[in-house]
């Protein structure tokens, strides 16, 4: 009931007319509630976190998927119904200097006094001071959503600024607590990541698209860049501050002692683990700026950390950007010609820098990292997209037979180039004899 009534409460201006002055400063005080909500959450134990995160999955599940707005104040009868005692409270605290109501009550006066605009009658609407609120006004989770972004924005994310104020207040939260929480990812991973690969393949809202293919990346990247390059700077050992009033509610500072673990042993994920929602998504949805989204958060992925990727990170990674090369049945179309341009570069990026880094024998990810990229390389062959692209891509065998000369290697490759020989373009054609007798002339 708290997350959902600070859904409601995020979108409004903290100031008002209606709001004496002791109510405006308690106002912006809850305000900063919202921006210590994520720090605070790093010193939930493990069950509380993983309630905290369904409630927010569920919250984005309502705001996240269609397109119809956060229901009215005028269709949610819990919050009318609270609103004339919340508003009574509240005056009535004001006058006597009451500080012993719960945060709840106190959460819920606000609320009821800004979902409902009801203002006592001892409140000068024409004040001088409220008038100078009003134009200086924002929203209660300004703040929050700017720190919120700033976690993002190292991992340099489709999602710009200005659409990120307008996506949904739990979506938001739920993400910048996952990143928060990143020490403890795997506790959190499951639940989250099936919620941002819902949204990116099935939310009408093209904003909550983009932004759950970020999110995916900033996962990612925040687990491949290790202990020393966190996004965020909190660790396990946080505790809640002591002191009890408005302006310190959830505010969380270092421990003196290391927090003990609670037993519960955090299991520790692969990076094909971590790659797979990312990947899977960017393979299967049917919305093209979410797909170009993912490929280029991917090739921001393998810009920083391509030389860090395991084995068994490659072959996943690779399936997906062949997914794109539009080659297949599906998503072939003229339309998606943007999306197999960006899967190519990410292909041309692996190619070019990071043939090195793959596993070889007797690394038992080697022959399906290899009949990935083979694969991969044929399937941009055979596209129809462009033309230059095929070619590129066809050239790019040679350079993989060329690495590795032995009988079983270039059967591989001589697999692929045969296929591609049937291609009815006179140039990829043209360019398999050329490769044929490169390949092979010699031996």
């Amino acid at each position: 009931m708290i997350l959902a009534t600070l859904e409601q409460l995020s979108c409004l201006s903290i100031s008002s007319p209606y709001l004496s002055s002791t109510a405006y400063d308690k106002a912006t005080a809850l305000s900063g509630v919202f921006s210590r909500l994520s720090s605070f959450s790093t010193c939930l134990n493990s069950n509380s976190l993983q309630l905290f995160i369904t409630a927010l999955v569920q919250l984005s599940k309502r705001n996240s998927i269609s397109t119809s707005k956060i229901e009215s104040s005028s269709e949610n009868p819990d919050i009318n119904a609270q609103s004339e005692l919340s508003s009574s409270n509240l005056e009535e605290e004001d006058s006597q200097g009451n500080s012993s109501t719960s945060f709840g009550g106190k959460l819920m006066s606000f609320a009821g006094r800004a979902f409902t605009n009801q203002a006592s009658t001892n409140i000068d609407i024409k004040d001088e001071l409220s008038e100078q609120r009003v134009h200086s006004s924002k929203a209660y989770r300004g703040d929050f959503f700017n720190t919120a972004f700033s976690h993002m924005a190292i991992t340099k994310p489709t999602t710009k600024k200005e659409t990120f104020q307008s996506l949904p207040f739990s979506l938001v939260l739920l993400t910048d607590v996952t990143l928060m929480n990143s020490f403890r990812f795997s506790e959190c991973e499951k639940a989250v990541t099936n919620h941002l690969c819902e949204l990116a393949s099935k939310s009408q809202i093209a904003s909550v698209r983009a932004y759950a293919i970020d999110t995916l990346a900033s996962l990612v990247i925040s687990q491949l860049a290790g202990d020393e390059k966190k996004i965020n700077n909190f660790e396990r050992e946080t505790r809640i501050t002591g002191d009890c009033s408005l302006e310190s509610y959830l505010v969380v500072q270092a421990s003196e002692m290391p927090i003990e673990d609670e037993g519960n042993d955090s299991k520790i994920l692969s990076q094909a683990d971590l790659l797979s929602p990312l990947c899977e998504t960017i393979a299967e949805t049917p919305a093209k700026d979410a797909a170009e989204a993912g490929l280029n958060s991917l090739y921001v992925i393998l810009e920083s950390n391509g030389h860090n990727l395991s084995g068994d990170a490659w072959p996943i990674l690779i399936s997906s950007i062949s997914a794109l090369s539009g080659a297949g049945p599906m998503r072939n179309s003229q339309s998606w010609v943007n999306c197999g341009a960006l899967a190519f570069r990410c292909l041309k990026l692996i190619v070019d820098d990071f043939l090195d880094h793959l596993p070889v024998a007797p690394s038992p990810e080697a022959n399906a990292t290899r009949n990935a990229l083979l694969h991969c390389c044929a399937c941009f062959g055979q596209s129809q997209f462009d033309v230059n692209t095929s070619l590129t891509a066809t050239g790019m065998l040679w350079t993989i037979a060329d690495q590795d000369p032995s009988p079983n290697a270039l059967e591989s490759v001589l697999a692929k180039l045969a296929f591609l020989a049937c291609d009815e373009r006179a140039e990829v054609k043209s360019l398999f004899f050329g490769l044929f007798y490169l390949v092979f002339g010699p031996h």
